[in-house]
């Protein structure tokens, strides 16, 4: 925690070439990892899965073209209350993956099928 909180001070007054540096490694039991996980995070990693406290005006950022994908059981992020408040803020099309971890999506086939699909229909030509 104390390197987490050097380096947050130094991000205050613009300094950022240290946040790749760790600052939380996970000790987690052999028989329960599933090889997906990422065991040591970053000071760039770990805050960026902290959401501001006033969220609102971040997700009213995001274009409504965005695509939000959630695994159905991710351990960083509650997914199952992503598709009732995503709407209230932004129309990104937000989508729960069944039986997908948090970093397991970024293995799965049926994720990369998602993003390709949602791809195919994004509308390129101006309208004229």
């Amino acid at each position: 925690m104390p390197r987490l909180i050097g380096l947050m001070m130094l991000n205050t007054v613009g300094v950022e070439a240290f946040n790749g540096l760790p600052v939380m490694i996970i000790n987690k039991q052999e028989e329960t990892l599933d090889r997906t996980e990422t065991l040591s995070l970053s000071c760039r990693l770990l805050t960026s899965r902290m959401p501001p406290l006033r969220y609102e005006s971040s997700m009213r950022a995001l274009p409504g073209t965005s695509l939000v994908l959630v695994g159905e059981r991710d351990e960083e992020f509650a997914g199952e209350s992503y598709q009732p408040l995503f709407p209230l803020h932004t129309d990104a099309e937000v989508e729960v993956l069944p039986g997908l971890t948090h970093d397991g999506m970024f293995l799965s086939e049926e994720t990369f099928r998602r993003i390709e699909a949602w791809w195919n229909k994004l509308d390129w030509m101006p309208n004229t």
